[in-house]
């Protein structure tokens, strides 16, 4: 349990890293500048002087941030047509700093370079996040498709981490799922159901990733409980989440939604069920229980509103009797 706690501060830390870096460069000349070329000229001589493999995929990820900065000012100069070839020349440039990182000779290199390039990608989706809530109309859909694009690199290099680090491959992984059920329940919040359900299906490609980071633990011969604890603790509350989500949207997002919350539950219960048949100690919120509320007594309440449907009564109130820790 005590790891579990360490693991969620580690969270709730790269939580706060990734909000407080969420910030672009400044964009410097545009596309639609003549100068542009002699902009990217430069650039490409700014990489004859990156020698290293750390200083090659920080430079690519430089670029790759000069790409959606310029993307978010042609937005907002009223160019949106231009958003779809920086950001595809943003995910190139990820892309390389993913190339570089998994091509890295020793393991401790493609450790650290993986989690560079996961913890920058982590911090454009959010980046991407405010992004479009300033853009122009016309332009929102666009930077919806390049956070896409970041989505993908980050779960690329998350992959990557997890040959070497499992563990913080899904501390990186619940801190952005985090974030995605986080944006939906403010959107719901707020009445917003487009947003809130746009979020819910950006979560969605989260919602399993954490029982990927575990088979790729086993397929390189490490432990990966510590990683299914973590991730069916994460899940667990981020279903919470979820579940009041989908009391506040109207009926015809709610289907949405609950698929969501069901692949969730999916995602935790295989990850869950590898720490059963080990007899590994569980946390009570793992399993989608509250922790005050003993295993046992929360079968009986089921059972016995189960029992009171069948025979026409009211679920609740069914006993007398309130279990301990239930309302």
């Amino acid at each position: 349990m005590k790891r579990i706690v360490l693991s969620f501060l580690m969270i709730f830390l790269l939580s706060n890293l990734v909000y407080a870096q969420a910030e672009l460069p400044d964009s410097g000349i545009l596309p639609d500048s003549a100068f542009y070329g002699m902009k990217k000229t430069f650039e490409g001589i700014g990489n004859i002087f990156a020698f290293s493999a750390e200083a090659k995929a920080e430079r690519a990820l430089k670029l790759a941030e000069k790409r959606l900065a310029e993307a978010e000012a042609m937005a907002n100069k009223g160019k949106p047509d231009f958003v779809d070839g920086l950001s595809q020349e943003y995910e190139n440039k990820v892309n390389e700093a993913n190339e570089i990182a998994t091509l890295a000779k020793e393991a401790q290199d493609r450790e650290k370079l993986a989690e560079l390039v996961s913890t920058a990608t982590s911090q454009h989706i959010i980046v991407l996040d405010e992004v479009q809530e300033i853009v122009p109309e016309q332009a929102k859909e666009r930077i919806a498709a390049a956070r896409e694009r970041s989505i993908r690199g980050n779960q690329e290099a998350l992959k990557a981490l997890a040959r070497e680090n499992p563990e913080k491959a899904a501390e990186v992984a619940m801190g952005v799922a985090e974030s995605r059920a986080n944006k939906a329940k403010q959107a719901s919040d707020e009445g917003d159901e487009e947003k809130a359900g746009e979020a819910a299906e950006e979560y969605e490609k989260y919602a399993r990733f954490g029982d990927e980071i575990s088979s790729i633990a086993q397929q390189v011969g490490k432990d990966p409980s510590k990683v299914n604890e973590l991730v069916a603790t994460a899940t667990s509350l981020h279903i919470t989440v979820l579940e009041d989500v989908l009391k506040k949207v109207p009926e015809q997002a709610k289907s949405s939604i609950q698929r969501v919350i069901e692949q969730s539950k999916m995602g935790r219960d295989s990850v869950v069920g590898p720490l059963e048949e080990r007899g590994l100690p569980i946390p009570d919120v793992a399993r989608g229980r509250p922790a005050d509320v003993p295993a046992g007594e929360e079968a009986d309440a089921e059972e016995r509103e189960q029992e009171a449907g069948e025979a026409g009564a009211p679920t609740t109130g069914a006993s007398s009797e309130t279990p301990r820790g239930r309302p």
